[in-house]
């Protein structure tokens, strides 16, 4: 396929099946055999065949211990699909045999309008250059405030110093802005009231979350996202907290059909792709190397699949508890997960099973849309 122009690879599939967990000692090794290579399509991100594999994983006694079925696209670059708005002058270049790249420049967005402050506030902003959430206090009788106030509202005292938020709280209230848009901003634009653990509130934009995932009373957390402002200028918006790993295994008869997982924000690191794809020996260069992901048809190096699955397996684990079995874990792509994106998995419990385990659906949405769907079966020891 290589040589017949389909050097471009993603994979879109991956199925495990787990017989038993393994342990040390165990000498494993893999049988992988082509399945199927399929007749040339037509994808959007290019002409060409999907190829699927079957490995079979296997201890010193040739007993199994699980199976992956892989399945991953071969494409020709610059064959995809391209949905572009018709542009007259782009048009008329062509028509004049010119490149309208030669000639036009792609419209900037323009930046987000720039906040207002004085030398009074400085510290503040200064604090979120640095990625801390500063709260104003007045010394005379540490009332914290925000937004900064020139006097105590209590005492009127002028005096005042700034401690550092831990960042934490939960979501206060809310709303969503639909009209109009502006368009240095990203949409849906949710704008949330947050109750800080230092007990002050502060309004904020609320990120990595669809707006049907809001509730309130839910922990989030600060974050310093690329927020299209002026390069001076860093903004603090707010997330969903990370969940913390739970310390008891869960127990099945205390599951029910429906059971929402808890959200968990994944930041998208070039390290996080680039080393995770290293770990699981995955040398692609187009999971490492920006120039050849380019040349491949890719606006940036991606997370690799099974570096997905590892993600979504932890956050699964860290749910369910130490002691939790994963029987399989089936998932499927679809947006890559480019560099400094955020993605963030969710999901819920969707079958109680007649044979005591329990299968999970879950996705995880990036900006371009849902990274990655799919479940998982898992058995618990109660």
């Amino acid at each position: 396929l290589d040589e017949a122009g389909f050097v471009s690879v993603v994979a879109t599939n991956v199925e495990y099946v787990f017989h038993r967990y393994l342990k040390l000692g165990d000498v494993i090794s893999g049988r992988t055999k082509l399945v199927d290579v399929s007749e040339e399509k037509a994808t959007g991100l290019g002409i060409g065949h999907f190829v699927t594999t079957e490995t079979e994983y296997v201890d010193e006694n040739d007993e199994p211990v699980g199976s992956m079925f892989f399945r991953i696209l071969k494409f020709r670059p610059g064959t995809g699909r391209v949905n572009k708005k018709p542009d007259p002058k782009a048009e008329a270049l062509e028509a004049a045999g010119l490149n309208p790249d030669d000639y036009l420049s792609p419209p900037e967005r323009p930046t987000r309008p720039r906040p207002q402050w004085n030398q009074d506030q400085k510290w503040f902003w200064e604090g979120l250059k640095n990625h801390e959430l500063r709260i104003q206090r007045f010394t005379d009788d540490g009332t914290l405030m925000f937004p900064p106030a020139n006097a105590n509202p209590n005492t009127h005292s002028m005096e005042y110093d700034w401690i550092v938020s831990s960042g934490k709280g939960t979501l206060y209230s809310h709303t969503v802005v639909h009209y109009p848009q502006v368009p240095s901003f990203d949409y849906p634009l949710i704008v949330g009231l947050v109750e800080l653990e230092e007990g002050v509130r502060i309004i904020t934009n609320i990120v990595n979350v669809k707006p049907e995932q809001i509730e309130i009373g839910m922990p989030v957390e600060v974050c310093f996202p690329d927020t299209n402002s002026d390069h001076d200028i860093v903004l603090h918006q707010f997330q969903p907290a990370q969940p913390s790993r739970t310390e008891e295994t869960k127990k099945r008869s205390e599951m029910s059909e429906g059971d929402q997982l808890p959200l968990c924000p994944v930041p998208l690191t070039p390290r996080l792709i680039i080393s995770t794809a290293l770990a699981t020996r995955d040398f692609q260069d187009v999971h490492h190397d920006r120039d050849a992901a380019h040349q491949k048809g890719s606006k940036d190096i991606f997370m690799n699949i099974l570096s997905t699955a590892g993600i979504t397996a932890r956050w699964l684990g860290d749910w369910a508890g130490n002691n939790v079995i994963f029987e399989d874990l089936k998932i499927q792509l679809g947006a890559p997960n480019y560099p400094y994106d955020t993605m963030t998995m969710s999901g819920n419990v969707q079958t109680l099973n007649d044979d005591g385990s329990i299968t999970v659906s879950f996705n995880g949405d990036n900006k371009l849309g849902s990274h990655v769907k799919g479940t998982a079966t898992l058995r618990f020891t109660d």
